[in-house]
């Protein structure tokens, strides 16, 4: 009851100038979870020390790829197969399938290691009632922590995202047909991006920490909902993000070899384009299908008789029509993405000091 009643008194407590209380606040905040941050930390650190030195070696090939200009159709050639073959089937294909499955790993982690313990820990051995009834208010320290952890978050995840992106450069260039900017796992990590879902996952696992009060009830809650939430935008969000706004035209390079699309529907190409599609290479191309002169598909009966005489393509007027989307828009998605995760966080963590200024300690 005296704990009880010293929190409620302490709610009208403010002690000392804001900076020295916000000092007091970061330095409370360490010492409680410095074990966390310095594990958390060296393990960040090893994957990005990892992307350092791999994204060294890579800008090296590409640099030597460049400079004996192994970038052109006449790649093949035998001086620039010792060069590219890292590219092709080697190493560092290798890397991007590593990275592809590395990059979420951090986040999760956070959210698991740092943002579930962040107050589960505390509600769980019962430290509240002593901790909640010093000289500042629950909601202050909640804030407080969430403000200081959170912003170290998302510069670790800004870190982080710039090496992925960084790393990365020399293999979609060299490989853009599989390894293009605009692909789901390189899409998500870019400073924005993995700045953004690092803070998310963050934010989801205090909040299950304040919900569950339990420290491993609230990391296998924190595991289930940043990794579920990691393939819904791998799988569904990126593809429908990308699916806005889009212009159709047609395309004449992907048409004339009458090798894709096919009848009554459109086929996902999800690909980098080269040659521009009505305006700059680099556009994304999402869907494709032929089409007569009104623009829509083409029967069954339509497309064998193309597939069989691919000059009749132009010779009936039917095109092979693409959606896609132009290449200066991608950072117009990715602050779409980054900012919707960023508020979303925002959200969770305030419902997070809700519950904890509406609880008992």
């Amino acid at each position: 009851m005296t704990a009880l009643a010293g929190a409620a008194g302490a709610e009208r407590l403010s002690p000392g100038p804001p900076p020295r209380r916000l000092a007091r606040l970061g330095w409370v905040t360490w010492r409680q979870h410095r074990a966390t941050l310095i594990g958390v930390g060296l393990f960040t650190a090893l994957v990005a020390g990892y992307m350092l030195i791999s994204g060294l070696r890579l800008h090296q090939l590409g640099n030597a790829a460049v400079q004996n200009g192994c970038v052109q159709p006449s790649h093949l050639t035998a001086p620039c197969r010792p060069i590219l073959s890292p590219f092709s089937n080697g190493w560092a294909i290798s890397y991007a399938s590593v990275l592809n499955l590395l990059l979420p790993v951090p986040a999760i982690a956070i959210g698991v290691f740092l943002g579930a313990p962040l107050l589960a820990r505390e509600y769980g051995s019962g430290t509240t009632r002593f901790a909640w009834t010093q000289a500042t208010t629950r909601t202050r320290q909640t804030v407080a922590k969430l403000a200081l952890l959170g912003l170290a978050v998302l510069a670790v995840g800004a870190v982080l995202g710039w090496l992925g992106q960084w790393s990365m450069q020399p293999v979609s260039a060299l490989t853009a047909d599989q390894y293009d900017r605009w692909e789901p796992f390189l899409f998500v990590a870019t400073p924005v991006t993995a700045a953004a879902g690092a803070g998310l996952a963050f934010a989801a696992g205090v909040l299950a920490g304040v919900v569950t009060r339990r420290v491993v009830p609230a990391m296998a809650v924190t595991v289930v909902v940043t990794a579920g939430f990691a393939y819904l935008t791998y799988n569904q969000l990126h593809y429908w993000l990308l699916s806005l706004g889009q212009r159709q035209s047609a395309d004449p390079a992907l048409g004339g070899g009458a090798s894709v699309g096919y009848a009554g529907a459109t086929n996902d190409l999800h690909r980098l384009f080269f040659f521009g599609v009505g305006g700059r290479a680099g556009a994304w191309v999402d869907q494709g299908w032929y089409a007569g002169p009104d623009r829509r598909p083409l029967s069954w009966a339509q497309l064998e008789r193309i597939w069989g005489h691919p000059k009749l393509l132009a010779q009936l007027h039917d095109t092979f029509q693409v959606t896609w989307q132009p290449v200066g828009r991608y950072w117009l998605f990715q602050s779409a993405q980054g900012g919707t995760e960023v508020l979303l966080a925002l959200l969770l963590g305030a419902l997070a000091v809700w519950l904890v200024r509406r609880r008992m300690a």
